[in-house]
């Protein structure tokens, strides 16, 4: 079998030379089901030269091709010509000596490729510059976050459902815990009657609380730990967030991919992202910022905490068991995790639904301020994201309801909420849909082609 492999000519083999040795991003080099398009990573080496050497001459090894850069300035550029070669690798070799300055230097190898191969082997003898992981080269597949590159042949945690210890005997190992724990739970709520005691109440907002400091520290804890790389559409959230660090202003959807989402998230983790960069640099500031989803996180259980306290106000219990069924929900637990919009969605649209609910129990006609509040905050949800434009109905039922009385409808004071309610919405949120329709003929864009590209 070794001979025959050997003796193919269709396999393609890398093989290290000397002090160059092939080297990757620490990600996950997938393939996948989509038409082919190109993808990148790009490599960095910052290096010194005390004297320029007359010949420095830079050799360049890729499955696919690469664009070089030396001190911002492209020495080689991507061939659209090149085909991919199911064997052959694509050599190069460039003289770097002409672009050397003198002191500090920065290399960029951007890697291309289309089957997720996105690996480099290079050297510079003369410069002593060479591809391995203990000389200073950095990755990145987020603008702007530097990582250590780790080697080719990295292996990483088999996720296959033949590997052991998968995440679904992980699962299945610790099912006797949560039973227990869950019947432990639920016959303790059950047999102690906490209602007898006057301090009921109190005790529930204590609990909240204690579920809250637990968040905090189980947020604090993955903030530095959980890499960088993971989190749902992870790439894409930073390239956002760059973007408003490098152009001071919102993307258009026609600017990448990352460009359609709704800006309120990165707006808000704008600023503590500049100042973490400026405190702690581009690449721990990548980490920090996770913080803001976290406090969001923590928002909800709040938001939650007040939704049970209108919905069960002497009934501590269920207020108790809503808090907790609601924070420990999987996914809002693993969104608060990573940056992301989706919990700067949760907030607004929890604190709409709060609202509702306190005019609601007010059983009287909003006031002029009250209507404002609303439409504030329904504003701020469409800023979050564009499902939650799905709250716009029952919220105009209910303001409808709120209107009625026993003589009928107060049809003057409910148009004149109403107005009130939807120009503050309209200022708060519109601009963002109007530059939509006048820049890209649509009010909502998507970032997807759905010819291609189907859920």
């Amino acid at each position: 079998m070794v001979v025959d492999a050997i003796q193919k000519t269709d396999i393609r083999w890398i093989s290290n030379q000397g002090e160059a040795e092939w080297i990757q991003g620490s990600f996950i080099n997938a393939l996948n089901g989509l038409p082919k398009q190109d993808r990148f990573t790009k490599y960095r080496k910052l290096f010194t030269v005390e004297s320029i050497p007359p010949e420095a001459y830079l050799s360049t090894e890729v499955f696919y091709d690469l664009r070089v850069e030396l001190n911002n300035v492209v020495l080689h550029d991507y061939d659209a010509a090149r085909i991919r070669d199911p064997v052959k690798n694509t050599l190069k070799t460039l003289d770097l000596a002409p672009y050397l300055l003198l002191g500090d230097n920065e290399l960029i190898l951007n890697v291309k490729d289309n089957s997720g191969t996105r690996i480099v082997k290079a050297s510079a003898p003369t410069l002593r510059i060479y591809t391995n992981t203990h000389s200073g080269w950095e990755f990145t597949n987020v603008q702007g976050i530097w990582q250590p590159v780790v080697p080719a042949t990295y292996r990483y945690v088999d996720m296959s459902p033949s590997a052991e210890n998968t995440n679904v005997d992980l699962l299945r190992s610790i099912i006797p815990f949560l039973v227990g724990l869950f019947l432990l739970l639920f016959w303790g709520m059950s047999s102690i009657d906490i209602t007898k005691h006057d301090f009921s109440l109190l005790v529930a907002s204590r609990m909240r609380w204690v579920i809250m400091i637990g968040v905090l520290v189980l947020g604090l804890n993955n903030c530095f730990r959980l890499d960088i790389n993971n989190g749902m559409d992870n790439v894409f959230h930073y390239q956002y967030l760059n973007y408003l660090l490098e152009h001071k202003s919102i993307p258009l959807a026609s600017e990448g991919v990352f460009a359609f989402r709704s800006p309120l998230f990165y707006m808000i983790a704008l600023l503590p992202m500049a100042f973490f960069q400026w405190i702690l640099g581009s690449g721990w500031a990548a980490y920090a910022i996770r913080l803001v989803p976290v406090i969001m996180g923590l928002m909800q259980t709040e938001i939650l905490y007040r939704i049970a306290k209108h919905l069960y106000p002497t009934q501590p219990r269920a207020i108790m068991l809503m808090t907790c069924i609601g924070t420990f929900l999987p996914i809002n637990l693993y969104m608060s995790q990573f940056v992301g919009d989706e919990p700067a969605a949760g907030c607004t649209g929890s604190l709409v639904i709060l609202m509702a609910l306190y005019l609601l129990k007010n059983n009287r006609e909003p006031t002029t301020r009250e209507s404002i509040l609303a439409g504030a905050l329904l504003g701020l949800a469409f800023l979050s994201k564009v499902t939650t434009f799905l709250l716009m109905p029952p919220c105009v039922l209910i303001f409808l309801v709120c209107h009625l009385k026993k003589e009928g409808l107060s049809t003057k004071m409910f148009l004149k909420n109403l107005a009130f309610a939807t120009m503050t919405c309209l200022n708060v949120a519109g601009w963002f849909y109007v530059r939509n329709w006048i820049r890209l003929g649509t009010f909502v864009p998507i970032g997807w082609d759905t010819k291609t590209y189907t859920w």
